[in-house]
């Protein structure tokens, strides 16, 4: 067959093809996804008026069939460019792109697969006859320019070094029981002191560095696997003198000895990763903050030591080590204080008002349909087709994260991984505190409002730790509702509306999820947020996504700070925020502002909601 086929000779061939080689079922599936992509999302690129309406009637189908004869199979080779331009300019979502390419693509496949397609278009390419180029996610956005490629290209694997890290590391019992209690040490145990009590989150961080530290000694140390422990790092005396003169020198000698250690681990770190000799090879880092935390582990093992009792038992003892541990530590800063940072901070900044309109597009993705505007005829927007709960429940989640990230001064995430939803009566009856491990505090309702109690642990006022509840801000929309029902569909009750317009109350949003704990955000197998990295990819994953820019929770601390300072200071005046304005001179992301008195804080949230209801009706007009 040399003659070339219309486009409506096409699909004839392709309808009964599918007919043929599938159920009644998945034919009727496929046919009715094919029709669509080519009728709605490829025909107006060749002209094609699209009517008016949602749903094309069985008239305006057979309009548009006919249309078809008019479209050579040389034109329809171009079939997937038209239909991309059409999705642009259509702005269609891009769930609806994936479902109606594939079944353009897989129409276009069938095609160059007959006979009479290869002989009349030999000379013609597809774009399928190369792979599509993927789509950059967020997760694969490099911010630093760290390596971890040679200069050859090739991956350098002495990256993984740390003990435990590196398949094949067996850690020893004696390591593993010294591991154990230094947990036991820093997360609460039955002698273990409240003031040495940290977070699970900050305990795995100190655990991650210690065996980094771990490894550093085995791989490029020599120091026998079987023989490695902690007091590798702080090289205590197995005896200690009786005279208090000598006591003091072994003192010095141990500060010293833990400084140098410290140093030689430090310069490692530095070294390029790419460094010719391979017992050189280090991490590249260059980050002051990567050498103090890392002096700071020097020091939590210090106090572990002093703890079970390895140190001399004069109680200030350890004092001279951390005194030369933080004197290093005033050194680093002195010395990168006019140091260029590696992260690339244009990758991940967007300026206050730009997150707000960001915020603003999370919200609008929070529609029970997609939303698909009229190609033809200023029609309008036509509403989609229906999305599955999951997928409107994460919508929900990622909303509501950011939204409390913008209409209060932002917080660090894990305040909102370790928050619990709507449980805080409980905290006053917890007898044994060991109980709320892990929690930041929770989310509540009470008189039609909705707060936010923290744990003593979260909020402080000076050296006191005080329990603190704040109101969050009910922000009005546009289109009449208000973050309040955002909530409530999100916790307690959500009304789902299924095909046919038919009704259906669910006990809220997030139990779509099936969580399996009581942590207000929950991933989407219904586990909890462990990790730093994965539950800030609620706000960076959509954030690159609509901005190219893989915005960070930890970032917005500086960008608040930045715009309050630089854009709204008359509302610092206004409202008499009680802040050494002398202090502006440092940079603004150095505030703790949680770390503020009460009356302050209230001041903050004022600020924060003014701007994001400014910034709403700004939208409103």
């Amino acid at each position: 067959m040399t003659k070339l086929l219309s486009l409506f000779d096409i699909w004839n061939l392709y309808e009964n093809e599918v007919s043929a080689t599938h159920t009644q079922e998945q034919g009727h599936a496929t046919v009715s996804r094919t029709k669509t992509a080519l009728l709605r999302y490829t025909l107006p690129g060749w002209g094609f008026v699209l009517p008016k309406g949602g749903k094309l009637t069985n008239w305006e189908t057979e309009m548009a069939l006919n249309y078809m004869k008019g479209i050579s199979s040389e034109q329809f080779g171009q079939a997937a460019q038209i239909q991309q331009q059409v999705f642009d300019l259509q702005q269609v979502p891009s769930n609806s792109q994936r479902t109606y390419r594939a079944a353009l693509k897989k129409l276009l496949a069938w095609c160059e697969q007959q006979q009479w397609w290869l002989e009349s278009h030999h000379n013609i390419a597809t774009i399928f006859s190369t792979p599509r180029k993927k789509k950059r996610s967020a997760v694969d956005v490099r911010v630093t320019d760290r390596k971890y490629i040679d200069r050859n290209g090739k991956q350098i694997q002495s990256f993984y070094y740390g003990l435990g890290f590196v398949e094949g590391d067996v850690i020893p019992d004696k390591l593993q029981q010294e591991l154990d209690d230094f947990k036991q040490f820093r997360t609460g145990g039955k002698n273990s002191s409240s003031k040495h009590i940290v977070r699970d989150s900050t305990y795995q961080k100190e655990l991650k560095n210690i065996r980094m530290i771990l490894g550093w000694l085995y791989r490029f140390k020599g120091i026998p696997l079987a023989k490695i422990s902690l007091f590798d790092i702080i090289r205590i005396p197995s005896e200690w003198d009786s005279n208090p003169v000598i006591v003091l020198e072994q003192l010095r000698n141990i500060a010293e000895q833990t400084v140098d250690l410290f140093k030689e681990y430090i310069q490692w770190l530095e070294t390029d990763m790419d460094n010719n000799t391979s017992e050189n090879q280090g991490r590249g880092a260059k980050s002051k903050h990567t050498k103090i935390s890392v002096a700071r582990i020097f020091v939590v093992v210090a106090k572990y030591l002093q703890y079970k009792g390895h140190f001399h038992s004069n109680i200030n003892n350890i004092e001279i080590v951390k005194q030369s541990l933080n004197s290093a530590i005033a050194k680093i800063k002195v010395k990168s204080s006019d140091n260029i940072s590696s992260s690339d901070i244009s990758k991940k900044w967007l300026d206050w008002p730009e997150f707000l309109a960001l915020v603003e597009q999370l919200r609008k993705e929070c529609n029970s349909r997609v939303l698909q505007d009229i190609f033809q005829n200023n029609a309008g927007s036509n509403l989609g087709n229906l999305r599955s709960l999951p997928a409107i429940a994460n919508s929900y989640q990622r909303f509501i994260f950011a939204a409390l990230l913008a209409y209060l001064p932002p917080q660090n995430q894990q305040i909102y991984r370790h928050l619990e939803n709507s449980h805080c009566k409980k905290y006053e009856d917890v007898k044994d505190k060991d109980e709320l491990l892990g929690i930041s505090g929770c989310l509540y309702q009470e008189d039609n409002d909705w707060y936010i109690y923290l744990l003593p642990e979260e909020y402080k006022v000076g050296a006191k730790q005080i329990k603190f509840s704040f109101k969050i801000p009910n922000i009005e929309y546009s289109d009449g509702r208000n973050f309040y029902q955002y909530l409530n569909e999100w916790v307690y009750e959500y009304v789902s509306v299924e095909y046919h317009d038919r009704a259906i109350t669910i006990d809220g949003l997030r139990n779509v999820l099936n969580p399996q704990h009581n942590f207000l955000f929950t991933k989407k197998n219904g586990k909890e947020y462990l990790h730093q990295t994965e539950f800030s990819n609620l706000l960076r994953i959509p954030a690159y996504r609509i901005s190219e820019k893989a915005l960070t929770p930890g970032l917005l601390k500086r960008i608040f700070l930045k715009y309050i300072f630089e854009k709204q200071s008359h509302l610092l005046v206004e409202r008499k925020l009680n802040l050494q304005m002398s202090c502006h001179a440092k940079p603004p992301d150095s505030y703790d502002i949680w770390r503020r008195s009460r009356e302050d804080i209230e001041v903050w949230i004022d600020i924060a909601k003014k701007i994001a209801q400014d910034s709403v009706c700004d939208t409103k007009s």
